[in-house]
């Protein structure tokens, strides 16, 4: 089956999922637990209540998507669907209670007669006892319910919860996709779009949410400003540095910082490889991307780009911020 038919129009860059799911509907083959895991801000939640509505919807006819105008479907988008419900963590995790609400509700019929979703987002935070009281139902699903679970790190869920879920990859959107979509569908100027592409790293929601972020272009430029003033200077300097940008911050900002960090040398290695200006993203920095390429080898670049990413993982594991930003600026002005 190819994708002619998208469960919902308004994805970009997850064709393989969306066949995927759609697949299940048109062969009437529905998987009692599905995991759909990937990258923050690439359309997990969104597609699961397009799936969630096609499940349900009266009015479909032998499409695989919803029709959007039936009883259900509109009980649906607006979220008052009694078959169809959404957990989210409480504070930082999903916990033991949360689940046990999810399990009693499930037990009970359908009110329309149709399909019972619940949709649990961020599954990758439930505690483990909430994991494996969930697990529990997962095993023995009640007749006609689904589950269908979001999350952003696989490999912080319990091996046994994954095992009971069909699992629906979704992939970083592609640069040139999001650069189009912004163009597209928000009128962004294409200089803009082109370095919103590249700072979202594959996330859509990102690139969107970037589009009406004021303090983005100073943070930008105040941050990449920064580093290049930090050559030459005593190491006191660079920690001091380094502390003005990891103390106190949250992680999202720091990742961000770090989007910012790895758009900015791979500009340098674009350009110290090729000469060439039609990939690089900052472009209103290009006399300083000329200035700088020319005192860096790609040697020293791809080491400085490898150190941001091992800043990245180390972040994603609960490192301590100060210590690996504190690392990492020494990495970016000592690796001459």
């Amino acid at each position: 089956m190819d994708l002619q038919e998208p469960l919902h129009s308004g994805i970009v860059g997850q064709d393989y999922a969306q066949r995927m799911l759609a697949n299940t509907i048109k062969r009437k083959r529905v998987p009692h637990a599905i995991l759909l895991w990937g990258p923050v801000g690439t359309g997990k939640l969104s597609l699961a209540w397009s799936y969630a509505a096609a499940l349900n919807c009266t009015g479909r006819g032998e499409s695989v998507s919803a029709c959007g105008s039936c009883p259900s479907c509109h009980a649906i988008a607006t979220q008052n669907h009694p078959d169809v419900r959404l957990t989210e963590p409480d504070g930082q995790y999903i916990k033991i209670d949360q689940i046990r609400d999810v399990i009693e509700a499930v037990s009970y019929r359908s009110y329309f007669g149709g399909w019972k979703v619940w949709i649990l987002r961020h599954a990758d935070r439930m505690r483990d006892e909430a994991a494996n009281s969930l697990l529990r139902v997962l095993e023995d699903p009640p007749a006609g319910t689904v589950f269908l679970l979001t999350a952003e790190n696989l490999y912080s869920m319990l091996p046994t919860v994954i095992s009971r879920c069909r699992l629906v990859r979704f992939n970083p959107v592609p640069q040139r996709e999001i650069e189009s979509l912004l163009i597209d569908r928000r009128g962004v100027p294409p200089e803009k779009a082109r370095l919103l592409s590249v700072l979202c790293g594959g996330s859509v929601g990102a690139a969107l949410e970037a589009c009406s972020d004021e303090s983005l272009e100073d943070e930008r430029v105040a941050l990449i400003q920064g580093i290049r003033d930090l050559a030459g200077k005593p190491v006191w300097e660079v920690l001091d540095a380094s502390a003005r940008v990891g103390d106190g911050a949250k992680r999202a900002s720091l990742d961000r910082s770090l989007r910012i960090l790895e758009c900015w040398y791979r500009d340098l290695l674009v350009y110290r490889t090729t000469r060439g200006e039609d990939s690089i993203a900052n472009l209103d920095m290009l006399d300083q991307i000329r200035s700088d390429a020319k005192k860096c080898s790609v040697a020293d670049l791809l080491t400085r780009l490898k150190g941001i990413s091992e800043a990245r993982m180390q972040l994603a594991a609960n490192a301590n911020a100060g210590l690996v930003m504190d690392n990492l600026f020494m990495t970016l002005v000592t690796s001459d």
